[in-house]
């Protein structure tokens, strides 16, 4: 994972692969720092969002390709502070919508879930949908 986040991105799929590096990267920073990740159902109250940004319309790039309505299914990890910290695609990598929900994603604000009181990182499931209307 570490050299792949070394190399310069130079087409879209080598951004998928980067955005996955990235992704494993923040998470074994937390695993070195033996902080636990938690699903989201494994808490006693759920991380609760403040602002979910909307994710900016590429419309050109991804629905050149795809005609239809496209929906980015992405993990977070929400963390214990407030960030969220690693963004894991887990659809078919569209070209513009999946860079375009990841930075949105990115700048979602939200409390953090608790578990004995206490803020925890959890892991959750996210989508933005991209519809061609």
């Amino acid at each position: 994972a570490r050299s792949a986040v070394r190399l310069k991105a130079r087409m879209a799929r080598d951004n998928e692969w980067m955005a996955k590096a990235s992704a494993l990267l923040a998470m074994e920073k937390l695993e070195l720092a033996d902080e636990e990740i938690l699903h989201r159902d494994a808490v006693d109250l759920k991380f609760k969002v403040i602002e979910m940004p909307r994710a900016a319309m590429a419309y050109t790039a991804c629905h050149r390709q795809n005609v239809k309505d496209v929906n980015v299914l992405l993990w977070a990890v929400f963390h214990a502070d407030g960030r969220t910290i690693s963004l894991i695609p887990r659809s078919k990598w569209n070209i513009g919508c999946n860079e375009s929900a990841m930075k949105a994603a990115a700048k979602i604000r939200f409390e953090p879930a608790t578990k004995g009181g206490k803020p925890v990182t959890t892991i959750s499931g996210l989508e933005y949908a991209f519809s061609s209307q």
